[in-house]
C-alpha cells in the first residue's frame, strides 16, 4: 500500500503543499514586523489565523457535495494565490492579514482532506496508513529547517512564500497528472 501510485501521490502533494503553511505559522510574525506591521497587530492576526486554521470542517464538508480533486484543487489554488498577494501585498495591514489567514485555512485543511482520501481509496486499511502518512507534516518540516538554515535571511523572506506558492502549483500539476482516486485492491 505505500508503494501504490495512490499513496505515494497523496504523501507527495501533501508535502509540498504543506510547505507555504508552515513557513507561514513560524514567520509569520517577522515577516510582518521588516514590513511595518504593528507588533498588536501582529498578536491578533496570529490569533485569528489559528481561528481559520480550525475552521477545516468547512473542507470536510465540501467532500461531501464534490470530488476531491475539486476540492483539493481549489484548496491548492487558493495557496497559490495568496503565496503571492502576502508578498505583494505586504505592507498593506489588511492584506497581510487576509493573506496569512487564507493560508492558515488551507493549511488547516490538509488535515482533514488527507485522510479522508486515504480512507475513500484504502477503505479499512486506510487509518494504519494515516499513522505512516501523517509523517508527512514532519518530512516538510525537516525538509523546511535545513532549507531555512542554509537560504533564509530577512532578504529572501519573499523567496519563501512565493516558493511556497510555487510548490503548491507542482501538487496541483500532480493532482491532475498522477494522482488517482482508484479504489485500492492489495494483490493477497
Amino acid at each position: 500500500m505505500l508503494k501504490s501510485r495512490q499513496f505515494l501521490s497523496v504523501y507527495v502533494m501533501a508535502i509540498l503543499s504543506f510547505f507555504l503553511g508552515i513557513f507561514a505559522v513560524g514567520s509569520f510574525k517577522v515577516y510582518g514586523e521588516n514590513n511595518g506591521i504593528s507588533e498588536s497587530l501582529l498578536t491578533t492576526v496570529g490569533s485569528v489565523g489559528a481561528i481559520f486554521n480550525a475552521a477545516r470542517f468547512f473542507w470536510s464538508g465540501l467532500l461531501d457535495r464534490f470530488s476531491y480533486r475539486w476540492v483539493y484543487g481549489s484548496l491548492l489554488l487558493l495557496e497559490m494565490v495568496f503565496g503571492v498577494v502576502i508578498v505583494i501585498t505586504r505592507k498593506s495591514p489588511f492584506m497581510y492579514t487576509l493573506s496569512y489567514c487564507v493560508i492558515m485555512f488551507c493549511e488547516g485543511g490538509h488535515f482533514t482532506l488527507v485522510p479522508n482520501i486515504l480512507k475513500q481509496i484504502f477503505g479499512s486499511k486506510a487509518t494504519q496508513l494515516y499513522g505512516f502518512g501523517f509523517s508527512y507534516t514532519g518530512v516538510c518540516a525537516v525538509i523546511q529547517i535545513l532549507v531555512q538554515n542554509a537560504f533564509l535571511n530577512s532578504k529572501t523572506y519573499n523567496y519563501f512564500f512565493l516558493g511556497g506558492a510555487a510548490l503548491a502549483g507542482v501538487s496541483f500539476i500532480l493532482l491532475f497528472t498522477c494522482f488517482t482516486d482508484k479504489k485500492f485492491h492489495s494483490e493477497n
